[in-house]
């Protein structure tokens, strides 16, 4: 099972992650969070973030898959919204 999104469960049970990737998504410029296995890359540009594993040595790596996720569909997805995930792009 790919565990791409598991941050967003994690970030869930854990408020001030879920406060870091809130702020970082409200933020003018570019910003990275490492949030337990995971690599958040934040452009306020393209107002997308790409998830990723920290390294290849963490935990269930292969699991991780890289993708870009719009903001809008980040912010649905830490509201619990899971159905629409259209502009989930996978790299």
């Amino acid at each position: 099972m790919v565990q791409t999104l598991d941050f967003v469960r994690w970030a869930k049970r854990h408020p001030s992650d879920k406060k870091m990737i809130l702020d970082a998504l409200s933020a003018k410029e570019a910003s990275q969070i490492v949030i337990d296995r995971f690599k958040l890359d934040f452009d306020p540009a393209s107002r997308c973030v790409i998830v990723d594993k920290v390294s290849d040595d963490v935990p269930f790596a292969v699991k991780i898959a890289k993708c870009r996720l719009p903001y809008d569909v980040l912010y649905r997805l830490l509201d619990g919204n899971y159905d629409d995930l259209t502009g989930l792009e996978w790299l």
